[in-house]
């Protein structure tokens, strides 16, 4: 692996993200500042609410760009020499780094314009059972992990479609797509019927959302997992 090529490859992917998170965070500095300009309009300081709806934006536009760099990166790195290991790694490297800036960037902004607006803040995390989760950094947190699990979700998605065939693509997406709006909830409707598959179920959510550790924890181990099965995808794709 040669090194300098590969802190290259990095370079170039953070800088793109840069760019993308810079969009991001300047689309929803003028949409909190509008949000916080109505509400102080309508209601009293201390009845002020502002949504963190930003914590569950950020986290698709990390799915979208696990879907769109692993390939482009695959076909355009090739070209300069690096391996699929130097292009893999590079992909992880930038999405870990865009992941930690991107989001506490995010929680800070969503915190200044509270504190500039006044009244308080409902944030995604905030609506689960422990008050510990609207903390600041305990959100933001829990939303690295989010992100850097729905970009290796999208990297394993990407590289699915990648390796199939034209007609393996077709079935994938009609397959995956019936799955999701008609297998999926017939299957829970019916397992929920199952008393011990219901207090399992239970049992698991009430455990998840009991302390941040147990909630990063098992995102963190389930993005490990697609990371593996992506790098298992990547290590033979042929460059096309």
């Amino acid at each position: 692996m040669n090194n300098s090529r590969l802190l290259a490859a990095i370079r170039f992917r953070c800088q793109d993200s840069a760019n993308a998170l810079a969009v991001y965070l300047g689309v929803m500095l003028l949409l909190y500042a509008a949000m916080a300009g109505m509400l102080n309009g309508i209601f009293d300081h201390d009845q002020t609410q502002i949504s963190g709806g930003s914590e569950i934006s950020i986290v698709i536009m990390f799915f979208v760009l696990g879907i769109v760099c692993i390939r482009e990166d695959l076909r355009h790195f090739s070209q300069y020499g690096l391996t699929r290991r130097s292009v893999f790694l590079c992909d992880l490297t930038a999405h870990t780094l865009a992941a930690i800036v991107g989001c506490l960037l995010n929680s800070l902004l969503l915190q200044g314009v509270v504190l500039l607006a006044g009244g308080s803040i409902v944030t995604l995390t905030s609506l689960f059972t422990l008050p510990v989760f609207s903390l600041w950094y305990v959100s933001a947190g829990c939303s690295i992990v989010l992100c850097l699990c729905m970009a290796m979700l999208g990297q394993l998605i990407s590289l699915l479609y990648y390796r199939l065939s034209k007609r393996g693509s077709l079935l994938l997406t009609f397959g995956g797509g019936a799955l999701l709006l008609v297998g999926l909830p017939w299957l829970i409707s019916r397992l929920v019927l199952l008393e011990p598959l219901r207090k399992a179920c239970a049992m698991f959510i009430s455990w998840l959302f009991a302390a941040p550790l147990h909630f990063i924890a098992s995102f963190l181990l389930l993005g490990l997992l697609f990371a593996a099965l992506s790098w298992l995808l990547i290590r033979r794709a042929p460059v096309k």
